[in-house]
């Protein structure tokens, strides 16, 4: 697990300097805001996503005994974007925290 936190801190630096690049400076406390409540938003979408699909999973498993790859693409594709997604609430939250003086 410390090795992927380790990696998933680099892109989160990669992360935090593209949003910096794209957007600029969060302007006000009510921008960031809501930046960060877009970004969890969005990740809890994928998160609950990813748990529907679980339940297909399982529900079919149950049912028939035999794995279904779809269902498990889609789970292992939602995981991912939630990922992606947890990212940028960490970034948000860290440019927000480095803006306004946080160590």
């Amino acid at each position: 697990m410390i090795d992927i936190q380790t990696e998933l801190q680099k892109i989160l630096e990669d992360e935090i300097t593209r949003a910096t690049e794209k957007h600029g400076r969060l302007n006000s406390g009510h921008e960031a805001c809501g930046a960060l409540k877009e970004e969890i938003e969005e990740a809890d979408i994928e998160i609950h996503s990813m748990k529907e699909f679980y339940g297909y999973f399982w529900n079919a498993f149950r049912r028939v005994k035999v794995i279904n790859c779809d269902y498990l693409n889609e789970v292992r594709d939602n995981a991912i974007r939630a990922a992606a997604e947890l990212v940028q609430v960490a970034a948000v939250a860290e440019r927000l925290r480095r803006q306004e003086g946080g160590e």
